[in-house]
Formats: C-alpha cells, sequence, structure tokens
C-alpha cells in the first residue's frame, strides 16, 4: 500500500500519536498560508512515493511564510520525481499535545 506521509500522519493521529501540525497545500500560495497559520517555523515536505526526497530537495525550512512559499514553488516542481509532486505539507516543526497512550499499546 502507497500512502503519503500526510495520510499516514492523519492515521497516527487517529490512534492517539502526536504528530506535527500541518496539512496539505497544493499551491506555493496555499503553503504561505498554512505556514501563516501554523506560526512560527515550519518544515515544507513534497509529498511523492519515493524516499530520498531530502536529498533531492523535496523537504525545506521556512522561517517565514514568504520561504515557506518560496520552499513550495521548489518542491512542487517537476524533476524531484516522476511523476511530479502535486501536493506537498507545510507542519509546525513542534509536535501537538501529547494525548496519552496508544490504544492497544499494553500497559
Amino acid at each position: 500500500m502507497k500512502i503519503h506521509e500526510y495520510q499516514a500522519k492523519q492515521i497516527m493521529a487517529e490512534f492517539g500519536v502526536p504528530v506535527p501540525r500541518g496539512r496539505v497545500a497544493r499551491s506555493p500560495q496555499e503553503a504561505r498560508q498554512v505556514a501563516e497559520e501554523l506560526g512560527g517555523p515550519v518544515v515544507v515536505k513534497a509529498q511523492i512515493h519515493a524516499g530520498g526526497r531530502g536529498k533531492g530537495g523535496g523537504i525545506k525550512l521556512a522561517s517565514t511564510p514568504q520561504e515557506a512559499e518560496q520552499a513550495a514553488r521548489q518542491g512542487l516542481r517537476p524533476g524531484l520525481h516522476d511523476p511530479p509532486s502535486r501536493s506537498c505539507v507545510p507542519a509546525s516543526l513542534r509536535a501537538g499535545p501529547r494525548p496519552g497512550p496508544c490504544p492497544g499499546a499494553g500497559p
């Protein structure tokens, strides 16, 4: 089964695993908006079904919403992977509140 990182985070959150706040952006402008809503520095990650996206430039740190927009512009370009990424996830560098132990994880 191939799922994107943001989909895996949604599943983990359903089971109480703390994950960084963030959401999918499908354009550089939307990445900027998400970064503004999150506040503080963010990491912008291209969503592709392949490894090595960090080495290929698909993961960028952004200190400002403007930098997030620029990072998304670079991460959503063709050439990172075939087929090219059509989405990215600006996410907070901090995990959300710890909801407690995972159901079924034992004592």
